[in-house]
């Protein structure tokens, strides 16, 4: 089945007309680490091209579903959804898909390692509750979640920025 016969038939069971035509799906050699990419606004779905292997047909239709209701969502309620929120799970949950956000890699066929030599970890700490919290990458904007449902500003505070680079010798 063809990503547009996909979204075809997916527009009709979300009750979409012509979702088949108002989204494009392309493949990409430049993504890496994920397996697909949606932007709703320009109704575009951009997949990794290991899905195009038949061996990952499966997978093909999983991903192109999940990247799909991001689109449909945006189509039906526009931008004020959470990107994995209850209107999207619920369009997974009716194409009788798992709403899952992360595929192990042991079940793609042909997608390569992710290196994790250059990486950076860092460690921030809440300045309310000390919960702490080990990311990839920083961002001021970020604030504990628990704390500000409590009213509180849980701004975050960096702790360490420990490298993990290795070289070869």
């Amino acid at each position: 089945m063809t990503g547009r016969e996909c979204l075809s038939t997916l527009g009709v069971l979300w009750k979409i007309e012509s979702l088949e035509d108002r989204v494009a799906v392309k493949f990409s050699a430049r993504m890496v680490r994920s397996l697909g990419n949606c932007r709703p606004d320009a109704t575009l779905i951009r997949l990794n091209k290991v899905l195009a292997n038949a061996r990952n047909k499966k997978i093909f239709r999983e991903v192109l579903c999940h990247e799909a209701a991001h689109a449909a969502v945006f189509l039906l309620y526009g931008k004020r959804c959470r990107p994995h929120g209850p209107e999207w799970r619920s369009l997974l949950l009716k194409a009788r898909y798992k709403p899952r956000t992360k595929i192990p890699e042991n079940e793609v066929y042909g997608l390569p390692r992710a290196s994790r030599n250059n990486r950076y970890l860092y460690t921030y700490r809440c300045m309310n509750c000390g919960t702490i919290f080990h990311t990839r990458r920083t961002d001021r904007r970020w604030r504990c979640k628990r704390c500000q449902l409590k009213g509180l500003n849980g701004i975050l505070m960096l702790v360490s920025r420990e490298s993990t680079k290795f070289r070869e010798v």
